[in-house]
C-alpha cells in the first residue's frame, strides 16, 4: 500500500485535527495512493474519485478564467467538509472533516502535511 513515510504523514494529520474523519493521497485520476481514517466509516475510494474530479474541474476553470495556480479547493456540505490540496507531482492531499471539526485548524494542519508530502514524493 503506502510507504511508511506517506502513511506516517497521513496518520499524524488525523491525530492533530479533532473531528477529522479521513486523509487520503490520490493521483490525478483520483486513485488512492495512501489512506488513513478514524471515526465513522467513510468510503475513501469514493472520496478520492470525487476529489480528483473536483480538482480537475477546478484547475480547468481557473485556467479558463486566467486565475493562475490553485492552492486548495474546499467543499463545505451539511455533514462535513472536504479540503483538497494539489501537490507538486499532480497528486493531491484530501482531508475529510466532520461537522464538529475546526476548519481553520484542519486547513493549517493539511497545509503542513502537504508540504511534508511534497518533500517525500
Amino acid at each position: 500500500m503506502a510507504s511508511p513515510d506517506l502513511q506516517t504523514v497521513l496518520d499524524s494529520l488525523l491525530n492533530r485535527v479533532a473531528g477529522a474523519r479521513g486523509a487520503i493521497l490520490v493521483d490525478q485520476d483520483g486513485v488512492l495512493i495512501a489512506r488513513a481514517s478514524r471515526g465513522p466509516a467513510v468510503d475513501l475510494d469514493a472520496a478520492g474519485a470525487g476529489a480528483g474530479l473536483l480538482l480537475r474541474e477546478t484547475l480547468a476553470a481557473a485556467g479558463h478564467l486566467g486565475h493562475g495556480t490553485v492552492g486548495e479547493v474546499l467543499l463545505e456540505a451539511e455533514r462535513g467538509t472536504l479540503a483538497v490540496i494539489p501537490l507538486k507531482n499532480t497528486c493531491c492531499l484530501c482531508l475529510l472533516l466532520g461537522p464538529d471539526a475546526v476548519l481553520g485548524r484542519g486547513l493549517f494542519e493539511a497545509r503542513r502535511a502537504a508540504f511534508a508530502l511534497d518533500q517525500s514524493l
